[in-house]
């Protein structure tokens, strides 16, 4: 969703950059309304990562309910940084089974945000699981805000992946949180 908002402000920039060319020989003027336009762009952009980051920073488990995947993930990478580890995040069409990617001495973790209304299934660890080989990583991980499925349960086990459920993720949030 932040990349169609930045990729959409980015054209009405061109357009209007396009717009101000048209009919001109002033080059001066035309730089002028280039600069004064790409500040606005980024103006506008950033305020509005800004304000999205100060409303996934307070939320509280009810508030993860009502989230979309994409700020799910984003309140993830948020609570990892406070907690000190480096993250980045895969590109959206080649994340290869991992939302998030965790950085910490040395030691690599991907993580799979599964935003869900119901008992998570198999699907989700088998692509972390994946995503660990792919990324070469030491440790994989499914965080969920609900719970995972018997069967789930004992893929976890047999691959080390660790899942984190509703109770798990509201305990973590609270000692995040409080710190």
């Amino acid at each position: 969703m932040n990349r169609k908002f930045n990729s959409v402000v980015i054209v009405i920039l061109l357009l209007l950059l396009g717009t101000a060319f048209i009919g001109t020989d002033d080059l001066a003027g035309f730089l002028f309304t280039a600069v004064v336009l790409l500040a606005a762009a980024v103006t506008v952009i950033l305020l509005r990562q800004f304000v999205v980051k100060q409303k996934v920073k307070r939320a509280d488990i009810t508030t993860i309910d009502q989230m979309s995947h994409d700020q799910f993930v984003q309140h993830l990478e948020l609570v990892y940084i406070k907690e000190g580890y480096r993250v980045t995040r895969p590109k959206e069409k080649e994340d290869f089974g991992a939302d998030l990617i965790l950085y910490e001495r040395g030691h690599k973790i991907v993580v799979l945000a599964e935003k869900a209304e119901e008992e998570v299934d198999l699907r989700p660890l088998q692509e972390v699981y994946a995503a660990k080989a792919y990324y070469e990583a030491e440790e994989a991980c499914v965080i969920t805000n609900q719970g995972f499925t018997t069967a789930a349960n004992k893929l976890s086990q047999a691959t080390e992946v660790e899942l984190v459920d509703r109770e798990q993720l509201i305990e973590w949030l609270a000692e995040v949180h409080l710190a």
